[in-house]
């Protein structure tokens, strides 16, 4: 396929049937993402298009209450607690998200996957990550206008 070929394109010259009830995802099981729009071009990130049938998709499970299992901290591989970070995106607490490493999350969605209470904990730490991004960078718009400012203010001042 080449690149910026849309989505859609690729999925009908392969035969598929669309279907608006089951969504398309870019990427494998674990990492995928869900595409909104399939008119989107193919990049060099698309490794992979997942588009299951009914026959192949079940609809997620509803979210359960965290029952603190540990079976998520038990599959991290990067060794992190995703359900103390969890607890912590939900609370909006971004200082402990960062102080326990939420950076350092890889997003694979194997904590997701052995939830016994089917939290969409990736859904949870992307959401936590953005929120995280946009308070540090108005903190960085804020400190640089302040900058701006006083150097205005010094120099107009000699």
């Amino acid at each position: 396929m080449r690149l910026g070929t849309p989505i859609s394109q690729i999925l009908s010259d392969a035969g598929y049937q669309f279907d608006k009830h089951f969504p398309i995802f870019a990427g494998g099981p674990m990492m995928g993402l869900e595409l909104p729009n399939l008119n989107a071009p193919v990049t060099k990130l698309v490794n992979c298009l997942l588009a299951p049938d009914y026959l192949e998709y079940a609809e997620p499970e509803a979210e359960q209450a965290c029952i603190r299992c540990s079976s998520c901290s038990d599959a991290c591989p990067v060794n992190l607690m995703p359900q103390q970070l969890y607890w912590f995106a939900r609370s909006e607490d971004h200082k402990k998200s960062e102080e326990y490493a939420l950076k350092d999350c890889i997003e694979c969605g194997i904590c997701a996957y052995v939830c016994p209470s089917h939290i969409p904990l990736i859904q949870y730490f992307r959401q936590e990550k953005a929120k995280i991004w946009q308070i540090k960078e108005k903190q960085k718009k804020s400190d640089e206008a302040k900058i701006r400012f006083e150097a205005k203010t010094s120099s107009d001042g000699t």
